[in-house]
């Protein structure tokens, strides 16, 4: 038996470590859901007497956008305390955490606090998922092939296709960088792209 929160957290670690991303129909990503960090880690945490709650809301921001389809959709951030609650020697600790989700109708907040919660318990018990953004290395420099294009204007096809993606992200819960719509060139863009890649990932 554990001795304490500490002990108990480290026990669930030697435990579980890694957690396979999944692909969702539709999307052309796949990302570590909450289900899946549930049923890989909740026999541990039992086990060792370890269980979890929102301790408190810090903020939440909400914010009415329309998508590129003409769909009206609310974004909410959610940020909060989540408590890691050693039963049998009541010690606890508490890990911060903020989550993001957008819906059409009324489920953005429901979608917030399923990424805060999921976060939460990835990062208390640095939970693997398979990605690693520092694992390829950087283009390398050099001339390009066509350097103006970077600094062209975006085209109407590349800008659209990037408002999809971030609206399946959002859609689907995953945190994402804020957008900055006012965006105009293809270095920008790609910028974009790799924060909220590195974001699903």
């Amino acid at each position: 038996m554990t001795e304490n929160i500490h002990t108990a957290i480290n026990a669930v670690m030697q435990e579980v470590g890694y957690v396979k991303k999944e692909r969702a129909a539709n999307l052309n990503y796949s990302f570590a859901g909450e289900s899946a960090l549930i049923a890989a880690i909740r026999p541990s945490m039992v086990e060792h007497g370890v269980y979890m709650h929102v301790l408190e809301i810090k903020e939440i921001q909400r914010e009415q956008y329309t998508t590129s389809k003409g769909t009206a959709m609310v974004n909410t951030v959610i940020s909060g305390v989540v408590r890691f609650t050693h039963a049998p020697s009541a010690t606890f600790v508490d890990a911060a955490a903020t989550g993001e989700g957008a819906d059409a109708g009324d489920k953005s907040a429901n979608k917030a606090m399923t990424g805060l919660f999921k976060y939460a318990l990835r990062q208390t018990f640095m939970i693997e998922t398979g990605d690693d953004p520092d694992k390829s290395a950087s283009e390398e420099g050099g001339p390009r092939s066509k350097p103006a294009k970077d600094d062209g204007p975006i085209t109407a096809d590349a800008w659209e296709k990037w408002l999809e993606l971030v609206d399946q992200a959002k859609a689907a819960g995953i945190e994402v960088e804020e957008v900055k719509r006012a965006k105009t060139t293809l270095a920008e863009l790609r910028q974009l792209y790799k924060g909220l890649s590195a974001e699903m990932a």
